[in-house]
This record gives C-alpha cells, structure tokens and sequence, in this order.
C-alpha cells in the first residue's frame, strides 16, 4: 500500500467552569517552524522548542519514517461543537504513516494557570472525525496515548485506502467545555414542569410507605434534565391509574466507579424515600448504577421494579465508546466531557473485559423484577443523510444502537419473562440518545408500570375547584377552593394547571396547606392571551384526588410609546406586559426589548431580544443583524445604526466615554417605553438574590423568566453564547456598596452552572429589560 502523510490533529479540551465576568482570551498561534526528524523501528522522540514531544518507543514504526510537530499557521481557530471554545494555542504533528504498531506519546505543556484537572480531556481529529485518547497529567504536562492514526479505518477498509492515497491535515488545541453540570440536578430530586417545559427540582418531601415513587435515572451522556424531560412528558398520561405521588431523579457524577453511585443511589432511597414503593426507569449506564444498588448494596427491598433503555448489562467495547464521543465532539450538540471523559473510571467500567461488567454477569438474579429495553440505530438519518459509522459490524456485532449492541443491551434474565416489546427500531443515527423519547419506548414502559402496579384504594377526600379572580396578563388567583375528608389525617393540597386540558400535578402545581378547609392559591408567571386549564388537588396516603376542572384567559399586553426614532428590529414595537415579581415587589416588562414573547425556556430564541451597547439608543445597532464599524463616535447619538467595533482600551463605542446615558426614565439614551427605565445595579443584583438556585434555571424559574440570550463581542461584532449565557445591563457604572468605578458598566449573569455580577466593557452587546419605574 502507498504511504500517504498523516497529519494528526490532537485536541486538547481544558473543560472549565465558564466565567460570565470577562470574556475568554483566545491565545493566536504562534507561526513557528515545524519540528521534525527520522524515526526508525528503534523508536526516538521529536521535540519543539516549547515543550512539545512525541515519543515513539521501538517497533512502534515498521521503518525509517519522517516525523513532524509544531505550527503551521494554518491550524483551526475553532471547532464545530459550539459548547466547546478554543482557549490555547494550537499546534500540528504529522507522521508519513497510516497505522501505529505500538502506542506513541505526546508530551503537552498546560497552560500555567490550568489547575483542575478533572476537566482535562484530549482529542485528536484527521478532518473527518475527532477521537479521545488516554492521558495522564505528570506537573505541568500532559502525556496522552497516540494509540492510533487513521481512526477512519475503524469504520471500514474503503476510508482507510482512501485516506492513506493523500494528505490528512490534522492539528492540536485546547478547549474549554461550557456545558457544566448543574448541582440542583444532583442526587435525588423532586421534579415537576412549570409551564414553559422546563423542570423545577426541589427536595424530596416527607415520604411514608404507602406511597409510589417513580425514579428516573440518566446515563453517561446527559443529566436529569436533557435526560428525562421529554420522557416525563409523554409518562404522566399514561400511567394515571397507578397513582405515583412523586417524579424523582437521581443525578450523578457519571466519571466515578459505578458501583460507588450505586451505593448513594442506595442511601439516598434509604434516606429520602422512607419506604415508599420504588419503581426505577434508568437509561444506559444509570441501569449499572441501578443494577449496582440492587445487586452489590444489598437494595433490593428498596426497589419494586428495575426497567432499563439501551444499559450495557455485558458492557460496551471502548471502542464503540470512543467513536460515538468523537462524533459528538464534531456536532453542535451539547455534551458534558467532564462526566464522561475516556480516562474516567466510569467509562472503563463499562468495558466488558473488565471487572465491574464481570462481577455483574456472575451476580445471582435478583429478586427484583427487570424489564431491559433495547433500540437499532439507523446510521445514515439525521443531519441530511450523515452516516456517524458506515460499518459497525467489526465492533458491535448484530443489532445495536451505536453504542450498545441488542444482546448486550437485553442481557438480564428476567427480561425473557415479560410479555413486552423489547428492541426497537429508531430510524436515527444517535439512538441511544434518542431511546427515552420514542414514544413506542414510552408506551412500552408505562404498560409494563401499569402491569405490575394494583390500583390504589379508594380516597375518600372530596375536593372542590374555585374560582379563577383577579385575572392579569400574567397572573391569576384561585379563589374559594376547599378540601374535606371524613378520616383526617396529614395531605398536601393546591392547585395544578396546564394550557391543556385536564392538567395533573405532576405538571405545574403550588402547594397551599396540609389539612382540610378552604384554601385560596396564586399562579404567577403565566403568559398573556393564553387559556389555561386549572385543578384543586389534594394528595394523602392513599393518592391524589382532583377538583373540577376550570378555565380562564389571561389579557393581552399592550403597546407603550417609546423614545422618537427608535428603530424597532422586526418593525414591530415590543409589546408591554407587566410582571411582578412576589419576592422583590419590583415590576418589569415580562420579555426583553426587542422579543416577541416572554420565554417559554431559558433557550426559547423568540424571548431573547435584541443586545445594545451600554449607553447607545435603540438606534438599529441593537439588531442582531446590524452592520459593524470600526469609528468610534464622539457624541451620545452616532447617527447611524451600525455596531461599533471597539477593539483597544478603553473599549467603548464612544469617545470620550460619557456615564451619564442610560440614568432613569428621562436618560439621555433611555431606549425603554414610557414608564420604564434601565434597573439599576441594585436592583437587578435584588432580582438575581431571589431566584431559587443560582444558575440558569433559578433565573427562568423566577416570576421575570429571564433567558439566555447570548451577547455580541466588541471585537469582532459576533454573536456568542446564545442558549449558554444570558447577561442584563444595568443603568449603573459605580458600585453603591464601595464606590468603585471604571471604564465599563456593571451587569448580571447567569449560565447553567451559575450566575455572577460586575463591570464589563460598554461596547459589549448585551440584553435589556425594562423596570417600571
């Protein structure tokens, strides 16, 4: 075979929190010259002047072979997944060989202010795929495994000759993971939907043993939420008449040893659940950790029944693993690296030629019920016909869902007993992510729950549904509603709703007492012009029993006026629809200028508005399609609508930089309607103090349903972030508390992982919503 030159492009990802307070400094390469010598079969080691190496130890090479690393000023800038962003500098390596006969080594220098290495994950990639590699961290440096070159040719023999006949460039960076896990999702956690689709965790509450529980636990790619939330959607009609009074999840760090989160699986149900009747559905490796608990932690008089969707009960081959987080790395799809990084001990336990898959196969059956579900993947769907593997036979054999073959994932004994569908067909190239949302798969699932499940007894509360009072463009109160019982006892009782009808508690509900009587409820946050469906409820020992059902329409915002010549981005005024928030007492405009709705999830794109330049007027430089200039402007209106490039210090759009802009209903650039203003400082640090968590999710939570909106960069006038990071101007440019100022503007922000305060530069484009003042 003729020897083509191989580039391997080695990608370092340094996964860290994101920082809302300052942008990330982007190092450029550095255009130096390529280092490169002979290697023989005797092995040897190239070296740049900056710390780079690779080492090739003997045979790794079957003869004298040209080996080459550092820059060559051609490396990319930027990587395909956007959840992932270049912080380092990127260098090239090639080698005029197709395959490896032994592993080789790269030495890589981290940055000096690198520090948590729990977030350190390494790639390389040939153009057409990216693929992790092992690594150790020894100081300062990393040394990772060249354990191959083509990768491609793990796919089929067409590629690898392909590839091998001309020249592959690859190259290495480093990259930060912006896709954090949440610590609200972690352990066990009650979950229910507010009426945006997005999930509310709070504690699991005094629990006794008469009650159901339903237990949903997520696998190595995803969280609770990403996980879950389309499952739980489709669940709750479906399994009514089984009478679960709760919905919890179980998060986990998913890089540990499994049977570790298998034994706080176990304590957590011992602790929380205080005997209730435990029913788990868990997706991929959340039935080993499911499976750890009940076989290796003595919790099977904890569990009810086990139900398992795509889990590797013989394991996964590495490879199979390593292919499909390559793959995710070169699509824009969210990823958390830090959960399942390869070197992570969570990921060699599913290796079934190591000990925790071994163990397992030679447990006892358990006396716990399992019903194991399995999906086929479709490779060439999805993406415009992308093929992720055009041939897997070599490394799953027979069925599998690209990740987990049929038999590995059907491979619990008791599974023969159930007269259920088992294996599943998902016309898709990423089937074992999509297996807990087709809805065959949940049809499935809830027959199974309802088979195994007897019919509560009969509740003998009676309850009464209100009346809808008071009605507004975003709230309502329940008026009048009463709950009676002849036999007494403790309950929890509310209201729930829905913008459909017959709405459950498992959706949207509050909580307004714990004994009999009359009771009176208020629902904020709704949405204006919208009709919404409403039920007392009441919940003891033995279920839950509803009122009638009600229904009411909430009003419709209104068009304020805003400042002469304000250019509005979609030729159409925001409209003006107050929201109080109950905590803080402070009214806003329910979306941000320049959003046709409030949001409906911390990512609706329809709620996340226009950014301004901190002091600048609604002028059309605000329109996320605006033209750039790089001329700054020396008066408060520069009289055109474009954004303005503020590459040097002091990085404002104006020159000289005026403070005094942006103050009160009558400032100079005050672009909101009559009646409103920019918040101050204060105020908007008094809002974020009231979110319920303090990230993301608290933010939308709250009554103002804040969004991640993304912001556009002073440098280069790109927008960033958007569906990762929200940041809100305040009116204010001095700290009240201390008196520091600056050169920049004080803000809040908020991301998935947190939220956080503090001066940023004016040119900057960030969101704005209005305070009535």
């Amino acid at each position: 075979m003729k020897k083509g030159l191989i580039v391997l492009q080695v990608t370092v990802l340094l996964l860290s929190f994101y920082s809302c307070t300052k942008d990330k400094e982007i190092d450029t390469p550095q255009f130096q010259s390529i280092f490169t010598g002979i290697i023989g079969t005797e092995g040897g080691e190239v070296e740049a002047d900056n710390g780079l190496k690779i080492i090739l130890p003997e045979g790794a090479l079957p003869g004298n072979t040209e080996i080459s690393i550092g820059y060559t000023g051609n490396e990319p800038t930027s990587i395909v997944n956007q959840n992932v962003e270049i912080v380092g500098k990127v260098f090239s390596l090639s080698i005029a060989q197709d395959s490896l006969m032994k592993t080789a080594f790269l030495e890589i220098p981290l940055p000096a202010n690198f520090t948590d290495m729990s977030k350190l994950a390494v790639f390389i990639e040939n153009d057409l795929q990216y693929f992790p590699l092992f690594f150790d961290v020894d100081g300062s440096k990393v040394i990772a495994q060249l354990d191959i070159l083509n990768f491609n040719s793990g796919y089929s023999s067409t590629l690898k000759s392909s590839a091998s006949q001309g020249i592959t460039i690859l190259s290495v960076m480093l990259l930060v993971d912006k896709q954090t896990p949440s610590n609200i999702e972690m352990g066990l956690q009650k979950v229910t939907k507010d009426n945006s689709g997005e999930f509310i965790f709070t504690q699991v509450p005094p629990l006794n043993n008469n009650e159901r529980v339903l237990l949903l636990v997520h696998g190595w790619l995803s969280g609770p939420q990403s996980a879950w939330s389309g499952f739980y959607d489709q669940i709750i009609p479906l399994i009514q008449s089984v009478g679960y009074s709760h919905i919890v999840t179980f998060g986990y760090n998913s890089s540990l040893n499994i049977n570790d989160n298998g034994l706080l699986l176990k304590n957590e149900i011992q602790s929380k659940l205080n005997g209730a009747s435990v029913d788990i559905v868990s997706h991929s490796m959340g039935g080993l950790v499911s499976r750890s608990t009940i076989e290796n932690h003595n919790g099977a008089s904890l569990v009810s029944n086990l139900i398992t969707l795509a889990t590797p009960h013989h394991g996964s081959p590495l490879a199979a693993i390593r292919y499909f987080m390559g793959f995710l790395i070169g699509i824009d799809k969210p990823i958390l690296l830090p959960y399942f990084a390869l070197n992570t001990q969570g990921i060699k336990d599913m290796d079934p030629n190591l000990g925790f898959i071994t163990s397992l196969r030679n447990n006892p059956q358990s006396t716990v019920p399992y019903y194991a579900i399995s999906a086929e993947n479709s490779p060439c769907q999805g993406l415009g016909g992308l093929c992720w593997v055009p041939s897997f036979d070599n490394i799953l054999p027979g069925k599998d869902d690209g990740v987990v073959a049929e038999t590995s994932a059907l491979g619990v004994a008791q599974n023969s007993n159930i007269n259920l569908i088992t294996q599943f067909s998902i016309s898709h190239f990423m089937a074992h992510r999509l297996i807990t949302t087709h809805p065959t798969v949940v049809q499935s699932v809830a027959m199974y729950l309802n088979s195994v499940n007897t019919p509560l007894p009969q509740n003998d509360l009676i309850v009464v549904t209100g009346n809808a009072a008071n009605t507004t463009n975003n709230q309502v109160d329940i008026e009048n509603n009463n709950v009676s019982s002849q036999i007494g006892g403790s309950l929890i009782k509310g209201v729930c709703w829905d913008t459909l009808p017959n709405p459950v508690v498992l959706i949207n509900s509050t909580i307004d007492g714990n004994s009999v009587g009359p009771f009176n409820s208020t629902l904020y946050g709704l949405r204006a012009n919208t009709t919404y469906y409403v039920k007392a409820y009441a919940t003891n020992a033995l279920g839950t029993v509803y009122g009638s059902e009600i229904s009411f329409t909430t009003s419709s915002g209104t068009v304020a006026t805003y400042p002469p010549g304000t250019v509005h981005c979609n030729s159409t005024p925001t409209v003006v629809v107050d929201v109080t928030n109950p905590i803080t007492g402070k009214t806003w405009m329910d979306r941000n200028l320049g959003a046709s709705q409030a949001a409906t999830s911390s990512t609706d794109s329809l709620a996340y508005g226009d950014l301004y330049q901190w002091g600048r007027g609604a002028d059309g430089h605000q329109c996320r399609n605006s033209l750039t200039t790089t001329t700054l402007s020396s008066i408060d209106q520069p009289g055109h609508g474009s954004f303005i490039i503020a590459s040097s210090s002091p990085n404002d759009w104006r020159s000289p930089q005026n403070i005094n802009l942006w103050q009160g209903v009558n400032g100079v650039n005050n672009p909101c309607p009559s009646g409103y203003r920019l918040p101050t400082y204060p105020e908007l640090q008094f809002e974020r103090q009231s979110w319920s968590t303090n990230n993301s999710t608290g933010a939308f939570s709250s009554a103002v349903k804040w969004a991640m909106a993304g912001k556009r960069n002073p440098f280069n006038g790109l927008i960033e972030d958007i569906g990762l990071q929200g940041i809100l101007w305040s009116s204010s440019h001095t700290v009240p508390s201390t008196g520091q100022t600056g050169t920049g503007s004080l803000f809040i922000s908020f991301s998935p992982n947190h939220s956080g305060n503090g001066f940023i530069l004016r040119a900057f484009g960030h969101s704005v919503r209005c305070i009535k003042d």
